[in-house]
């Protein structure tokens, strides 16, 4: 076992944690809870990794605001908000599941998404082999409520759609 914990500014914002350990179980390196703070906003981690094709990463975010990622990537992203609470996972198992697979639940507060403002948005959703599957979409706004569900294919390292790309969404207003 080795037990750690880290601190340092990044741009202007603190990041630390608090003291976590990290052991060998087989084959994996595992940390079973790393509390991690972002301007003292708790997020929690839990990480098994093997090698680049066996690992599993799970995180709970609460109360981070946006803008304060974007500052420290340097760029303004299209979504912005406070993130209420999250929770997403990304697992790959090269012998069952070859491709890397993400899942996110996120309840976001008083944003936007471009120009259209938001007091909540909620999505759960998943994505794999080129498909983002979304279970769940609603949108509260002042001006109504917006829900939906589908799939689309999408390659988030080249977004551009082409024709034989597929969409099939439902969505209400």
């Amino acid at each position: 076992r080795i037990l750690a914990d880290f601190s340092l500014y990044l741009k202007n914002n603190l990041i630390n944690s608090d003291p976590f350990y990290i052991k060998k179980n087989n084959d994996y390196f595992s940390i079973p809870q790393l509390n991690t703070y972002f301007n003292n906003n708790k997020s929690t981690l839990s990480i098994d990794y093997k090698d680049i094709h066996n690992y599993e990463l799970n995180a709970k975010i609460n109360k981070l605001d946006l803008s304060k990622i974007y500052s420290i990537l340097g760029k303004k992203m299209r979504l912005s908000g406070l993130i209420d609470s999250a929770e997403i996972i990304i697992e790959k198992n090269n012998y069952i599941k070859p491709n890397s697979i993400f899942f996110i639940n996120t309840s976001i507060n008083n944003g936007n998404i471009d120009d259209i403002f938001f007091n909540n948005l909620f999505i759960s959703s998943s994505y794999r082999n080129n498909r983002l599957l979304i279970n769940d979409i609603i949108i509260d706004s002042e001006y109504g409520d917006l829900n939906g569900n589908g799939w689309l294919n999408v390659n988030f390292l080249n977004p551009k759609i082409n024709k034989y790309d597929d969409i099939d969404l439902i969505i209400n207003f």
